[in-house]
């Protein structure tokens, strides 16, 4: 045998929940729903709450997600603009610049030899990479470094980056 349970809700509490279930449709004053209205009310401010939550909760994750992404790209950004290793060009003087790094190619379906050459500049101190093919195919090392960071096609500027 069960025995049957009585709340008591005090006229402040009554007063604050009926001000939450109004709605600015109805003509009727809350404490005149049935209680099934009111229940079901009650349970769409819980789901609200609910959603409430799920929303903040989601908003978390992708802040956090948006902070490790932020992370990746700065990291991403101090690395080297080419992928791959580069040969030390051991601040090689030539002339008008400095020899930061080298990387050289062949292509089977291209006689010429391609480089990729990272240069300093000596009049502004700005570095930049050139790709090109090599003035004599790789027969002279200093030849080619040189037509390819006078005439070669510039992949990347120093002075450019943010």
């Amino acid at each position: 045998m069960t025995k049957p349970v009585q709340t008591i809700i005090s006229t402040d509490v009554a007063e604050k929940m009926y001000d939450l279930i109004k709605s600015p449709d109805d003509t009727r004053d809350p404490e005149f729903l049935e209680d099934e209205e009111i229940v079901k009310r009650l349970q769409s401010i819980k789901m609200s709450l609910q959603n409430h939550d799920e929303t903040v909760k989601q908003n978390k994750n992708l802040q956090t997600s948006l902070r490790l992404k932020e992370t990746e790209l700065a990291e991403l950004k101090k690395k080297p603009f080419f992928p791959y290793a580069l040969n030390s060009g051991n601040m090689t003087d030539f002339g008008e610049f400095l020899l930061i790094s080298h990387a050289w190619f062949t292509i089977p379906n291209l006689p010429a030899q391609l480089g990729i050459v990272e240069v300093e500049w000596k009049s502004s101190g700005v570095r930049k990479m050139y790709l090109g093919a090599g003035a004599l195919g790789g027969k002279d090392f200093k030849s080619d470094v040189m037509a390819i960071a006078l005439h070669g096609q510039k992949i990347k500027d120093s002075s450019n980056e943010f």
